[in-house]
């Protein structure tokens, strides 16, 4: 870890690290430090910010704080320094910041029973409901899940010769929420195992995809990204609602619609990240989702 966080650590926050070990990262860098035996802390580092980065990241901390007071779900704890800020920069001339967070256990569960499906579905409409007016200006917006551009348009239409992507090209632009009856909250926008710790109460973390948007999307996200076999995608997504309960027919509807968008979204960047491997088991997992749901 840069020797820059050892000393601000120590000087901003009264924290002497001892150790330090690299936990992984997408789009940034997280360290979990030992400062002494009976504690530690995690230190994310965010490469190369810009104002909009950063008005997000503090969108993360003022929601963080409004899960974190509700008892019913938890998420980041950031950690101020001794002059209240949890934001801050790595080097005086650089673009690189980073915030620390309490460490939090982690229990991941992937094959979840038909009883923790339905419960996993009450959770996010509990949270969805309890954040409907929460607002921030650095909160994100769904672009990433759906919409493509037009070299991503171009992969898409070179992978799929029978050109079953034109019945979804709707949902490839922006949404118009208000003339599909959609009410926004905000959405996690990427709530799966790999983010989900099943502690008591929960624990959801990376909030890099917190957003203004739509239930139907965050649902329709969970059902393409939670890790399980495509063929066992339709008898989630039935588990999913029944315990979410209170979905409008529409909306039943739309899921599945936004789910297999999301698919060929999904499919044209991980093509662009160079990844094959990954693009192939989602080409290929597309029929069998139509199939399942009965979509063109």
């Amino acid at each position: 870890m840069d020797n820059q966080i050892d000393i601000l650590l120590e000087n901003n926050f009264g924290f002497k690290p001892r150790n330090s070990v690299l936990l992984g990262g997408y789009s940034s860098r997280v360290w979990e430090v030992e400062i002494n035996q009976d504690r530690n802390l995690v230190v994310k580092i965010l490469k190369d910010q810009n104002d909009k980065d950063l008005l997000h990241h503090q969108a993360e901390v003022a929601f963080s704080r409004a899960v974190n007071s509700t008892g019913v779900i938890q998420t980041l704890k950031f950690i101020p320094d001794t002059k209240g800020q949890t934001i801050h920069r790595l080097h005086q001339d650089g673009d690189d910041y980073f915030v620390v967070i309490e460490p939090h256990p982690i229990v991941h569960k992937v094959d979840l029973s038909k009883e923790e499906q339905q419960n996993l579905g009450h959770l996010m409409s509990v949270v969805h409901s309890m954040f409907v007016d929460f607002d921030h200006p650095g909160l994100g917006t769904t672009k990433y899940m759906r919409e493509v551009n037009l070299v991503e348009m171009d992969l898409i239409a070179q992978a799929f010769p029978d050109e079953g992507y034109k019945s979804y090209l709707k949902f490839m632009q922006p949404l118009d929420y208000q003339t599909l009856g959609l009410t926004t909250t905000v959405i996690h926008g990427d709530w799966h195992q790999a983010n989900m710790s099943f502690t008591q109460p929960p624990f959801l973390f990376d909030l890099e995809t917190l957003a203004r948007g739509t239930r139907v999307e965050e649902l329709a996200r969970t059902i393409t990204h939670w890790w399980m076999e495509p063929t066992a995608k339709k008898v989630f997504f039935e588990n999913l609602v029944r315990g979410y309960q209170d979905l409008t027919q529409a909306e039943l509807e739309i899921i599945p619609q936004l789910a297999i968008t999301q698919l060929y979204r999904k499919y044209a960047e991980f093509i662009s990240y160079n990844d094959p491997k990954n693009a192939n088991r989602v080409r290929e997992s597309i029929p069998v989702i139509k199939s399942l749901f009965n979509l063109p």
